[in-house]
């Protein structure tokens, strides 16, 4: 929590993005060791003042605003 709170207040809420696709990751890594854990996550990050539109970009919003573009620079 303490990172996610750090690099929010670094960059910002538009530029953070969970992911599941933890295969590669070596060392120790402070992650959710299943799917099961994610609402856990979510309800900390509640607790610790993220508001719920904030959490919805950190759950896919920006991954696929970010997708978008993409898509739209494609064309």
């Amino acid at each position: 929590m303490d990172h996610i709170d750090y690099v929010c207040d670094y960059i910002g809420d538009d530029y953070i993005a969970f992911g599941a696709d933890y295969d590669g990751i070596g060392g120790q890594v402070a992650i959710p060791p299943s799917h099961a854990h994610l609402p856990s996550l979510t309800q900390l990050m509640l607790d610790r003042g993220f508001s719920e539109s904030t959490l919805m970009k950190f759950w896919g919003g920006n991954f696929l605003r970010i997708l978008s573009e993409a898509q739209r620079l494609a064309e």
